[in-house]
């Protein structure tokens, strides 16, 4: 994206649709932090979330009674993302 400005024109607009001016608000200097944000201009739309599972080859022990600290565990992750949507 750094080496192709025409594609990443592409992607901020094409963001821009899914997340109105979200990131000119993000960008812009906020001279009062303690000024209220004001809700996002986007509308609600329709997609399809998918669930799906990430496989982690470690994390540390939930409990810390494990004598091994150095004890591996293998579990899954939820995520979920958009899919079947094509934004125009």
């Amino acid at each position: 994206l750094r080496e192709n400005p025409a594609l990443l024109s592409d992607l901020r607009e094409k963001l821009f649709i899914l997340w109105g001016d979200l990131e000119e608000r993000k960008r812009a200097p906020d001279p009062d932090p303690n000024k209220q944000i004001a809700s996002a201009s986007t509308k609600p739309f329709i997609c399809c979330i998918k669930e799906f599972g990430v496989k982690i080859s470690c994390f540390p022990p939930e409990d810390d009674t494990s004598a091994d600290e150095e004890e591996c565990r293998f579990g899954w992750k939820r995520r979920f993302c958009m899919f079947g949507t094509t934004i125009v």
